[in-house]
């Protein structure tokens, strides 16, 4: 059973946001005139804009990965779920949705296999948030992203090195 969630629309909410400030700002993208470049009319685009919308990608792919591992093998349920949680409530901290999740459309494997995906995932994710948090100008977007990673780390350190075991049937 495979959970199909709708594709990434943060991304070009967060596009739209930014080509809406030029035109309230009065950006005029009129090439013919003849004002000079880089003159105080110019937008100036927020260099964490992108960081933002990349950091909402990973954990949007990484949850939609965990989503479907839950879904595909149950035996993942419950030692995915506090990952599912924590990434929900970083979305939430970024100001993003469910339709930030990107729907996972690989193949899972076997609960060992997918669980060694997850812990790969994750392994990536907590590398990426740190990454982008040194490259952040804002302090505050930079504590956050560090603190992201932070948490997924701690949670990576929890999860099992192995599947629960099957139930058997008496």
């Amino acid at each position: 059973m495979s959970v199909r969630l709708r594709p990434v629309a943060r991304r070009t909410a967060l596009a739209g946001a930014v080509l809406g400030l030029g035109v309230v700002t009065g950006c005029d993208l009129d090439p013919r005139d003849g004002g000079g470049a880089g003159g105080p009319a110019d937008p100036v685009e927020d260099p964490d804009t992108a960081l933002l919308v990349e950091a909402v990608t990973e954990i949007g792919t990484t949850l939609g990965l965990l989503v479907a591992a839950a879904a595909d093998l149950p035996r993942l349920a419950s030692t995915t779920a506090p990952l599912r949680r924590l990434h929900r409530s970083h979305l939430d901290e970024l100001g993003a949705d469910a339709t930030d999740v990107v729907a996972h459309d690989g193949r899972l494997g076997r609960a060992a296999q997918a669980l060694g995906t997850v812990r790969t995932r994750e392994r990536q994710l907590q590398g990426r948030l740190a990454d982008l948090s040194v490259a952040a100008e804002s302090g505050t977007l930079a504590r956050l992203l560090a603190s992201m990673s932070a948490a997924v780390a701690q949670a990576l350190a929890e999860l099992p090195a192995a599947p629960p075991p099957t139930a058997v049937p008496r």
